[in-house]
């Protein structure tokens, strides 16, 4: 049996709840912004709620550092994936649309922008993460994922068919930032991806 050092169970658990943090701050904004009131009978009677978004978030410093931290280790993940994602063979079937998403594609992934975000990136360094010897590191990556898994599953339970998939996207995003920002890209990028 593997035993994995404290300090680095501490920053895995951290780092873990942080993007979960983030991840939730994220679905609740979503819910706060597109807000439809219990026992409103007007379709289409969506609004932002500001007394939800202060109750969820703006009274709660933390929950937002932690939403900024996700969108930093998202922005890591773009960064590093910048040389396949310009490379890459945009095809939606369209022309039009494939042109657009290139274009789209080249802006977010513009030198002179990312390096705007450069400050922001040393919010969070994952080789500080995973420094353990090689069998705790890939112990540690095996219980990230598991995570990860767990709760995408949970989020299937569910009710609100917005909040499902909010969360189901933004799950998605963060799974597939911290795969890009964890292992070396080159041999494992997948269209999904």
């Amino acid at each position: 049996m593997t035993v994995i050092p404290v300090l680095h169970t501490l920053l895995y658990e951290r780092v873990l709840y942080r993007l979960l943090s983030g991840w939730h701050a994220s679905t609740s904004l979503s819910i706060a912004k597109n807000y439809y009131a219990p026992g409103t009978k007007q379709k289409g009677a969506w609004s932002p709620n500001l007394e939800r978004f202060m109750k969820d978030i703006g009274e709660h410093p933390e929950r937002v550092k932690n939403l900024h931290f996700s969108f930093v280790v998202l922005l890591r993940a773009v960064k590093r994936a910048a040389p396949y994602l310009q490379s890459y063979s945009f095809n939606t079937g369209d022309e039009k649309e494939d042109g657009m998403t290139k274009l789209l594609m080249s802006r977010l992934l513009d030198s002179q922008l990312l390096s705007l975000c450069s400050p922001l990136f040393e919010a969070f360094d994952e080789t500080r993460l995973f420094n353990a010897p090689s069998e705790q590191r890939s112990l540690l990556k095996r219980q990230f994922k598991s995570v990860f898994r767990n709760i995408t599953e949970l989020v299937d339970c569910v009710q609100c068919q917005r909040c499902r998939l909010h969360a189901k996207l933004f799950s998605l995003g963060l799974g597939t930032d911290a795969w890009i920002v964890l292992l070396p890209i080159p041999a494992r990028m997948h269209r999904a991806d």
